[in-house]
């Protein structure tokens, strides 16, 4: 279970993260970042995660409470979704050998839509289902996917949610471990 200010960096593995009953997160290779903010009350879930550098894939399965929020955010771009399947990548890709093959700075959208606010512009742009933004270019203008990141996205199919049942079970399985460490 992780904490807000938790700081995590994978290696060369990766880590996929429950959060809450509606999202799941994959954190890339040689990726750090930290939770800034993860609260979760009758419905409504707020997350923040700072992704400092590496990659993140998000699959959020439906569609938010009011309320909720749920971001990434970067040192060039925030992220803000409701409902979607979307990737960013901060810094230097260093999952891929050849240099044709490495995926830019950008947030990257196989689902649904993703407000972006990059650092460098005082607009937001909402990047759509089948869009990409690299932020790496300073223009705030999304374009068409790309097949080689089409492909790559494709990685958001075998991301799976665990059943609301499953994942009170769990929480209800960490109350009670907790509960035994204070006594």
């Amino acid at each position: 279970t992780f904490r807000v200010s938790d700081r995590i960096k994978t290696g060369n593995g990766i880590l996929d993260i429950q959060i809450g009953t509606n999202s799941v997160v994959r954190i890339g290779k040689n990726t750090a970042f930290l939770l800034t903010k993860l609260f979760e009350e009758n419905g409504t879930v707020k997350v923040n995660l700072n992704l400092n550098e590496g990659s993140a894939l998000a699959k959020v399965v439906k569609k938010m409470e009011k309320g909720s929020e749920f971001k990434i955010t970067t040192p060039t771009k925030t992220a803000g979704v409701r409902g979607t399947q979307f990737m960013v990548q901060e810094g230097q890709d260093s999952t891929s050998k050849s240099e044709s093959e490495k995926i830019p700075d950008g947030i990257f959208v196989k689902e649904g839509e993703v407000t972006v606010k990059a650092a460098y512009s005082q607009r937001q742009i909402s990047v759509k289902a089948g869009e990409e933004l690299i932020t790496a270019q300073k223009k705030i203008q999304a374009q068409m996917l790309d097949s080689f990141m089409k492909e790559k996205l494709r990685i958001l199919e075998t991301l799976n949610v665990l059943q609301e049942e499953n994942y009170k079970l769990l929480q209800e399985q960490y109350r009670k471990n907790q509960e035994l460490l204070k006594k």
